[in-house]
C-alpha cells in the first residue's frame, strides 16, 4: 500500500481521528465554538499564536475572554451577530496582530450551530512593512541630500545664464 494513500474512513471513530490530524496540523490556527460563543475547540497552531493553552479557554465564552485581555475582540461575537463570515484583525495577549476569519455554519433550522475561525499571524508582513516604509523614507532624504549636493555643485562652476526657463531650473 503506498503511504500516501489514505482510506477513506469506515467508523465514526476514523472519522474522528481524521478532523483531529486535519485540525491539529493546520499551520493556520483554529478556534471552534459553538452558537453561543463558548469556546469548543483550539488547535495547536492557535495555541503557539496566541500564546495559550487550549485548556484555558475551553469552555469559556469568547465575551469573557475579551474581559480578561486575552484579545481586544472577537470575530465570532461579530459573527453571530452579523450571520455571515467577518475578517478583522485582533490584537492578542502577547502583542501580536493576527487576520481572522469567522464563518458560521448552520443547523437545518438556520441558526448558527458553531463558528470557526481561521488565524493567520501578520505580526511579521507588518514588520516587513514598517521597515519597508523607513527604507523608502531614507531613500528619499538621500535623494534629497544628492539634489543639494548637486546644486552646490553647480554653484561652484558659476554657471551663467539670462533667460527666466533658467532660472527656475
Amino acid at each position: 500500500m503506498n503511504k500516501h494513500h489514505i482510506e477513506e474512513p469506515d467508523s465514526y471513530k476514523q472519522k474522528v481521528k481524521m478532523l483531529d490530524g486535519i485540525v491539529n496540523f493546520s499551520f493556520d490556527g483554529l478556534w471552534i465554538s459553538d452558537g453561543e460563543g463558548k469556546v469548543l475547540r483550539v488547535n495547536k497552531a492557535s495555541e503557539k499564536m496566541n500564546g495559550i493553552k487550549a485548556s484555558e479557554v475551553v469552555g469559556k465564552n469568547v465575551r469573557d475572554l475579551i474581559k480578561e485581555g486575552f484579545f481586544d475582540k472577537s470575530v465570532t461575537l461579530e459573527v453571530l451577530e452579523k450571520k455571515t463570515s467577518v475578517t478583522i484583525l485582533q490584537k492578542v495577549k502577547n502583542g501580536k496582530t493576527i487576520l481572522v476569519t469567522g464563518n458560521p455554519i448552520f443547523d437545518d433550522e438556520g441558526n448558527i450551530e458553531l463558528v470557526v475561525v481561521n488565524e493567520r499571524d501578520i505580526t511579521y508582513l507588518n514588520e516587513i512593512r514598517d521597515k519597508l516604509k523607513e527604507s523608502q523614507s531614507l531613500t528619499k532624504k538621500y535623494q534629497c541630500e544628492l539634489s543639494k549636493i548637486h546644486l552646490k555643485n553647480l554653484e561652484k562652476d558659476n554657471i551663467i545664464f539670462k533667460s527666466e526657463a533658467m532660472e527656475k531650473v
